[in-house]
């Protein structure tokens, strides 16, 4: 039993950085706006988070700070993607790989530290302990004890998912992705929507960069993302970029990471827990392929189709 309840608890915060930046990361695809840079989003975020938080002496701060950042160079993608004409794809990948250079240079300029820096007195965000879970077998147990962003981030799945599907933004969003033209001539500005979604991806791969450095480990670690973004972005797919199947993908890739960590104590190959993470995911969108195949949805234009795939 005490072995479930810390499968149970690893499982619930690995898979909170993949949950969080693939629900935003849902919205940017149900428009057609694949944000192939998240990955780079979660290292900005979290090198300055962490770098803001120390300055400040406040994890808070730190989170705010590292939000900031990852909606700043959102917005600069955006900018990118629909002002200056670069293709997203291209950009998304240039802005990976710019993160990855520009922390591992800041960290060597700032902190004389390319590998790992854990400064003194790094404060780290609350944990969360409710008493009455306790009682709860299992459970409540792996409940307690998480980040408080594990708490926040089960919140926006809810409040992201209203948005999505019962306000009038949401049907803005599900308009210019199924049909811009059509949008277009509704008079929605295709454009906008566009960018907000690309924002709100931001905005949230900012929390889940937050989350790696500053919610128990207080360090920055070179590339510490390992490819979460890329996995959040393989769940936004497998979840045709709606919420709740988004939410479910993520948490499934989450809790394979989380075994991954588990069974290092039984003595496996740790080449073998490594890619479990990957091959979960490669299997959930052959699992994807498969199944859109068999209900004919690739030869139907008007049905949903990955953005990464352009429609003519």
């Amino acid at each position: 039993m005490r072995e479930l309840e810390l499968f149970l608890a690893t499982a619930l915060s690995t898979m909170t950085p993949i949950l969080i930046t693939a629900i935003g990361g849902a919205f940017a695809e149900k428009s057609r706006t694949t944000n192939i840079g998240m990955e780079g989003m979660m290292l900005i975020s979290a090198f300055f988070s962490m770098v803001i938080g120390f300055q400040a002496q406040s994890a808070w701060v730190g989170l705010l700070g590292g939000i900031a950042c990852s909606l700043l160079v959102s917005f600069l993608f955006a900018l990118m993607i629909f002002y200056l004409g670069c293709d997203k794809i291209i950009g998304g990948i240039g802005l990976n790989l710019f993160a990855s250079g520009l922390t591992l240079l800041l960290m060597t300029v700032w902190f004389n530290e390319p590998g790992t820096y854990k400064p003194k007195g790094m404060p780290t965000l609350p944990v969360v302990d409710i008493p009455f879970l306790e009682n709860i077998p299992v459970i409540g147990p792996a409940l307690n004890g998480q980040s408080v962003l594990f708490f926040i981030t089960i919140v926006l799945v809810f409040v992201l998912r209203y948005v999505m599907e019962k306000t009038q933004y949401g049907s803005w969003v599900r308009a210019v992705g199924e049909n811009e033209a059509a949008a277009k001539a509704a008079g929605i500005s295709a454009l906008r929507v566009k960018i907000s979604t690309l924002m709100i991806s931001g905005f949230t791969a900012g929390i889940g960069g937050a989350f790696l450095s500053i919610s128990t480990l207080g360090l920055y670690s070179h590339n510490m993302t390992s490819d979460r973004g890329f996995i959040a972005l393989a769940a936004t797919i497998f979840g045709n970029g709606r919420i709740g199947g988004t939410a479910i993908a993520a948490m499934i890739f989450g809790t394979a990471e989380g075994a991954a960590i588990r069974l290092q104590s039984e003595n496996m190959p740790v080449q073998i827990l490594s890619m479990l993470p990957y091959a979960a995911t490669i299997l959930a969108l052959v699992v994807y392929g498969i199944r859109k195949k068999r209900r004919g949805e690739r030869e139907n234009l008007e049905s949903y189709v990955p953005s990464v795939v352009p429609k003519d």
